[in-house]
């Protein structure tokens, strides 16, 4: 608010111009935040506080007024107004130094005062006539300003004016206006000549000689005329610049400053310029201070194009724009191979597809081309045979066994440029993340293998960012299963979406069945009693010594109920079931004990199907230490039984990869 005020409270003080004034309204109203309204207020504030009523009421007649018409206004009648002051105060003092020589007399004005009248005006006598009325206010305020300005100008000059009139006026003669011819120039040297003349001594060529050459070249003798007579010449004779850009000094024809060099001595003066073995552009920039010819530039880029003393130490060229190979249509049509290592005495072959980004990578212990075909052939068997294969021009990839390999498999080989890994990028780029990983791992010789897989399950989860899709996706079309995903729980899958089965035979928990023996070369089949059911076809079987076998449901038959065996060293069988039944818990025995003492019959399968054993007693014990367990026997009453295994069963652990 204070600021408003103060920009609104702002008038033109006395001796203040119009430009000053301007200048303290426009720093007032920054403060003001006048924003769009800005110039209507300057405009306003401008008229408002102008000291001179005159040019206040000029503003005022003017429509559409705007803040820069003001101001323009402004200063050029103060301008016409402070002209008009000086030349009506120069005026006045000539006037006065005039009426001091004669005498002050009425003058007479026949056609306004009629005769006999005299004139009783006062004021300034007029130094031409003496009369006292037209100059009676002076110059007036509002005259042209060119001639407030000229009135102004004159004043600088100590000048006499004296009246002439007309008729002793004459016309003035071409010969009177003639200069005269001035001595003095003769010996005076002109500071364009001096440049000129240094300009053309700096050369490798000597004025008199560059003076003979010019004369002699055809191509400049009509612009030389032209200079030396002061016509004009064509286009085509001044090389298409403006003549006069050139001149003549001592018989060298020049542009500017350069001195213009005939066809025979250009050879020389290039020389000159290639003397450093400079590029194109310092040879510009030193001919452009010193000589000049119409092909100037292209000569110059010529010379060093073919210097071969610049060719052999140029530098490279540009790169030029990135390439990209062609997209493949499906994976493994074209693959890309390099070298990596050696690492800790060990090398890597690094195979990538370029639709998957699928990397594949092989420790070698060396880069033979055998161990290559070698490689290579176990890559080729896995994803079959690509189309393309892209490597560098190593010796493994450029023998003569290697190429046989791949025209017999129909491979076209494809090899960049040596020492230009960029052209085969994508096996290079793939080779510096492997080396950067296992470096980062810091693991030892025998770990790097090891190491080795994790890394590249890993990297082939990973979602490509060229592709949008993990190199697992786009090969099998599913994401690789890893330790990760065991976070997630699993869906039960529906029983039913396997389809339709055929009935199986099977078994319950302990029937006492036959299973096959593998591990005796005198018995086949051995009776056990299930334990376990796992799955639909597969069974934990126990035998009589405890031991525990799986055994799928071909290799079960059905056997007797009785655990009765008439081999020699083996216990009786109602001693096995007592004894049995008595280690069950909560389970009373409501068989007699005639039932316990009768022996089986001849129509038992037992006896009937199973031969009696006459090995030695000891061939428990070989069959034993055949299947690598050792039975528990326990003697009760004289007599020797087994009883069952007392370890705890733990289901199998996957493989902790």
């Amino acid at each position: 608010m204070a600021e408003l005020w103060k920009f609104r409270s702002r008038m033109q003080t006395d001796g203040e111009t119009i430009t000053e004034f301007v200048t303290a309204l426009q720093r007032e109203a920054k403060y003001c935040k006048f924003q769009d309204y800005l110039p209507k207020a300057l405009r306003n504030q401008l008229v408002f506080g102008l000291r001179n009523q005159r040019i206040r009421t000029r503003l005022f007649k003017e429509k559409d007024l705007t803040f820069d018409k003001a101001k323009q206004i402004s200063l050029a009648m103060e301008a016409s107004g402070e002209g008009a002051e000086v030349l009506n105060r120069r005026m006045h003092e000539v006037n006065l130094m005039d009426r001091k020589k004669r005498k002050r007399q009425p003058v007479q004005n026949p056609a306004q005062l009629g005769d006999n009248k005299v004139s009783s005006a006062t004021g300034p006598e007029c130094y031409r006539c003496g009369s006292l009325a037209h100059l009676a206010n002076g110059l007036p305020t509002l005259s042209a300003l060119r001639m407030q300005h000229y009135a102004v100008y004159l004043q600088s000059f100590n000048f006499e004016i004296r009246c002439r009139p007309s008729k002793e006026h004459a016309n003035a003669d071409g010969m009177s206006r003639l200069p005269l011819p001035d001595t003095s120039a003769e010996k005076r040297v002109e500071e364009i000549d001096v440049v000129e003349v240094n300009q053309i001594q700096m050369l490798p060529l000597s004025v008199e000689e560059l003076q003979e050459h010019v004369r002699k070249d055809a191509t400049v003798q009509n612009l030389i005329q032209a200079l030396k007579s002061g016509r004009c010449v064509d286009g085509r004779d001044r090389f298409g610049v403006d003549q006069s850009e050139f001149t003549l000094q001592r018989g060298c024809l020049m542009r500017g400053i350069r001195v213009y060099i005939p066809a025979q001595l250009r050879a020389r003066v290039l020389e000159e310029l290639h003397f450093g073995h400079f590029g194109v552009s310092r040879m510009k920039s030193l001919a452009r201070s010193y000589c000049w010819w119409e092909t100037i530039d292209r000569d110059i880029t010529d010379l060093a194009r073919d210097c071969t003393s610049c060719a052999r130490t140029r530098n490279n060229p540009a790169k030029a724009p990135v390439h990209c190979w062609e997209r493949p249509l499906e994976p493994f049509q074209r693959v890309h191979a390099d070298f990596a290592g050696p690492f800790m005495g060990v090398y890597f072959l690094i195979i990538v597809d370029a639709y998957s980004k699928w990397p594949e990578v092989k420790a070698i212990p060396d880069m033979t081309t055998e161990t290559t075909i070698d490689r290579m052939l176990e890559f080729f068997a896995t994803f079959g045979l690509p189309s393309v294969l892209v490597t560098d021009r190593g010796t493994q990839f450029m023998s003569e066994l290697f190429q046989t390999f791949l025209k017999k498999n129909g491979i076209v080989h494809k090899t960049g440029a040596p020492y230009h890994p960029a052209t085969n990028g994508q096996a290079e780029r793939n080779v510096q993340t492997f080396k950067d990983k296992i470096k980062t791992l810091q693991c030892s010789r025998p770990q790097i293998q090891t190491e080795l897989y994790n890394i590249l399950m890993a990297y082939r989860r990973t979602v490509h960012p060229v592709t949008g899709k993990s190199r697992s996706m786009l090969v099998f079309g599913r994401q690789m299963r890893s330790r990760i995903d065991l976070m997630i729980p699993s869906v039960e899958g529906n029983s039913n979406s396997r389809g339709e089965e055929k009935a199986v035979r099977s078994f319950e928990i302990n029937d006492r069945v036959v299973a096959r023996d593998f591990l005796s070369k005198s018995e086949k089949w051995r009776f056990v009693i299930v334990a376990e059911r796992m799955g639909k076809l597969h069974y934990m079987v126990e035998l009589d010594d405890g031991r525990m076998w799986k055994r799928h449901i071909d290799q079960l038959q059905p056997g007797p109920v009785s655990r009765a065996s008439h081999t020699d060293g083996l216990p009786k069988m109602e001693t096995v079931i007592r004894n049995t039944i008595s280690s069950i818990p909560n389970l009373t025995p409501n068989v007699s004990s005639s039932t316990l003492n009768k022996q089986p019959s001849s129509l038992d399968p037992v006896d009937s199907h199973t031969p009696r054993n006459t090995a030695s007693p000891n061939s428990d014990t070989q069959n034993e230490i055949a299947s690598g367990t050792k039975s528990n026997r326990v003697v009760e009453n004289g007599n020797e039984f087994r009883r069952r295994s007392s370890r705890m069963r733990k289901p199998p652990v996957s493989l902790d990869l």
